[in-house]
């Protein structure tokens, strides 16, 4: 069985689209913001592809910390995103469909990905820390901010390691059906903690490699009716992956998954919901060695940015 939160899973989408109102949003806009630089920079393997893999949430967020330009646009997203810290240290914006715990744990990397030491991130980290629920993704979240926040993670990567299967695989909680989501939330944990080497990682990121759809996506599970690949999940899955390319030879897996993201693309460029096109290009520019590919993507995610303060609507 597949199951979240201690209330009936009303919709699982509550619990897979994760923060995307806040911090998924605002991580992808400000790799737009440094689109113009990424572009120019060497993106063979072993270099600048390496270099972007290399640092904090194992995506997107490294660039801001090699060379973080100053734009004024990025300050109004930085802001907007501060802003709807609420008294409980949490992240919230109107009709999120994330829980209050996803959107803070997102809205925490994107601001450290900015060095904003406000405040609010402390109250975000220390709201984060005090959930007492621990399912496999709760309990990734909390190490991977965790991590950023110098926190003694241990005691949760001791209840992660609780959750595997002997193939390696993760499902919602111990004794829980497989999925390929869960897994990617433990594979991006365990990179963030330094277990990349770790037999655990192995057998779950083998899993992963093991669930990839003929088409180079992956969907929710082999143990429900429909797994079809999707680009929700293929792009979560390569971004768990993304930080294990300089340990293990993945590049064939992903290269695929690249082609299966790039060609589900509409005419508009774009992958329907916002959300779901920043994950994509998230995934994407973590993986891509081609990033010109994706210009015309990143181009048109930006024009989405809303001017209320930077944020980019579903």
């Amino acid at each position: 069985m597949v199951a979240d939160k201690a209330t009936p899973r009303s919709s699982f989408l509550r619990v897979a689209r994760i923060g995307e109102t806040l911090g998924r949003l605002v991580r992808v806009f400000l790799l737009l913001l440094r689109w113009p630089v990424l572009a120019e920079e060497d993106v063979r393997p072993g270099r600048g592809a390496l270099r972007r893999i290399a640092a904090l949430c194992a995506a997107v967020l490294s660039f801001l910390y090699a060379a973080p330009p100053v734009y004024a646009d990025l300050d109004a997203g930085a802001d907007w995103l501060t802003i709807q810290s609420n008294a409980d240290g949490s992240f919230t914006a109107a009709d999120d469909l994330a829980t209050p715990f996803q959107g803070t744990s997102e809205a925490l990397r994107a601001l450290r990905a900015l060095g904003i030491g406000d405040p609010v991130v402390a109250a975000g980290q220390g709201f984060v820390d005090a959930e007492n629920f621990h399912n496999t993704g709760y309990l990734s979240r909390k190490i991977v901010t965790g991590i950023g926040a110098s926190v003694d993670v241990q005691p949760w990567l001791t209840g992660l390691a609780q959750s595997p299967h002997t193939d390696g695989s993760f499902g919602d909680r111990p004794g829980y059906d497989p999925t390929n989501l869960d897994t990617a939330y433990a594979v991006e944990a365990l990179a963030s903690a330094g277990q990349i080497g770790s037999s655990e990682a192995g057998l779950a990121m083998g899993f992963l490699l093991n669930a990839q759809n003929p088409d180079g996506g992956w969907g929710l599970s082999r143990h429900v009716p429909n797994n079809d690949s999707s680009v929700f999940f293929t792009a979560l899955v390569v971004n768990a992956l993304a930080p294990y390319r300089g340990a293990f030879n993945i590049q064939t897996p992903l290269s695929a998954a690249q082609g299966y993201l790039l060609q589900e693309r509409g005419t508009d460029v774009l992958w329907g919901e916002a959300f779901v096109s920043a994950l994509a290009l998230i995934a994407l520019v973590t993986s891509l060695d081609d990033l010109p590919a994706i210009a015309d993507s990143l181009s048109a995610l930006r024009a989405l940015q809303q001017p209320e303060g930077g944020a980019i609507h579903p």
